[in-house]
């Protein structure tokens, strides 16, 4: 004997997972267009996130979307002197000077010296210890001087 179903169970019947596809559907795409599933795309850490999440606003945070990995930027991010009004400047230098330190980075940018053609040099000076030594004998001179 052949049941016969109602026109409502059998609505039912099609409705419910035809719900759920597309719930399923909707949630799938804000997972993959999520900022935490963007960034771990292009190679951050959980922790790295976590302090990218912290510092950045949305449009720096989509920005980084399209950029390679930047491995420097939570050093960048939790280190002394970080302004962050100044985050895509840092980003900018950092992918124009890679070799630069983070302290490098930060103390260039933190002055405008990242706005000049020769901020490139102004690496090298920082790193070459007769300009250290001279400026410490500087200071100290002034210092001596004026105490």
């Amino acid at each position: 004997m052949r049941r016969i179903i109602s026109p409502q169970v059998r609505g039912a019947m099609i409705g419910i997972p035809a719900l759920l596809v597309v719930a399923l559907a909707i949630s799938a795409f804000f997972f993959f267009t999520s900022p935490q599933f963007r960034l771990g795309q292009v190679g951050y850490s959980d922790d790295e996130k976590s302090a990218i999440f912290d510092a950045l606003g949305k449009d720096d945070l989509s920005r980084l979307y399209d950029l390679p990995h930047i491995e420097k930027l939570d050093d960048i991010i939790k280190r002394d002197g970080y302004d962050n009004t100044l985050i895509s400047r840092y980003i900018d230098y950092h992918l124009k000077y890679g070799a630069a330190e983070v302290d490098e980075i930060i103390l260039i940018v933190n002055n405008g010296a990242d706005k000049y053609g020769y901020s490139d040099s102004l690496v090298a000076i920082f790193r070459d210890p007769a300009y250290q030594q001279s400026f410490l004998d500087k200071y100290m001179g002034y210092h001596l001087q004026y105490t």
